[in-house]
């Protein structure tokens, strides 16, 4: 099939399990169109269907999508759909996710606010760097464990130009920064440690608390 007809098929009411299929051909087709077909599923009832939409963007993520996105994170009461959006975010790699996000290092949700600090060093550069250190430096940034702060700050600075310098100006101008950098050690691992998931097994506890074979799921959503 081309784009023209997966898009004339998706118009038409179809069961689960032909969206799936019709979500998994958009990936053949990157772009802002493709992309735009799978967001609309965004918050489609059938729970496989809204999982392979985000699988989907996983693979043709792109910025137009940004905004649907942002909104799934601000709105969603589902925490596993609002990490999904995350990684998506993360995915995209665009300096302009970076001001969206960092409204989340403030989230009532212990998982979102670590997961946007993954997703903030995916992005990288010196705002990401410097928003992950005013959090992480600050009382509230006790609930997220040093190392997950240590890998992202790591890949923020991969991106920025003289990153001891950076630091050390960051340092001077807050005194909670330089306390928080003592004995951290931002250096990019070989495989990263940490994804917006808290665990590995996170998807296969979600289907077994839906009550959905987990090999089912792998087959169609991998």
């Amino acid at each position: 099939m081309d784009l023209k007809e997966v898009l004339t098929r998706i118009q038409l009411k179809q069961s689960a399990a032909e969206y799936i299929q019709l979500l998994d051909a958009l990936t053949a087709f990157p772009g802002e169109e493709a992309a735009r077909a799978a967001g609309a599923f965004l918050r489609h009832p059938d729970y496989l269907v809204r999982s392979k939409a985000f699988a989907v963007l996983n693979r043709i993520p792109h910025l137009a999508l940004l905004p649907d996105l942002i909104t799934v994170l601000r709105e969603e009461k589902d925490e596993e759909f609002r990490l999904r959006a995350l990684e998506v975010v993360q995915k995209l790699g665009e300096r302009e996710a970076i001001s969206e996000l960092i409204p989340f290092l403030h989230d009532r949700d212990p998982l979102v606010v670590r997961g946007t600090i993954v997703a903030l060093g995916g992005i990288g550069g010196e705002e990401a760097a410097e928003s992950i250190l005013h959090f992480a430096a600050s009382p509230q940034g006790r609930i997220v464990r040093r190392e997950v702060v240590q890998e992202a700050l790591a890949f923020c600075l991969q991106k920025v130009p003289e990153p001891e310098r950076f630091l050390e100006r960051l340092g001077e101008r807050d005194k909670g920064i330089k306390r928080y950098l003592r004995g951290l050690q931002p250096e990019v691992p070989a495989q990263p440690r940490f994804t917006v998931y808290p665990a590995a097994d996170y998807f296969s506890v979600q289907a077994k608390a839906r009550e959905i074979d987990y090999k089912l799921y792998k087959r169609l959503i991998g």
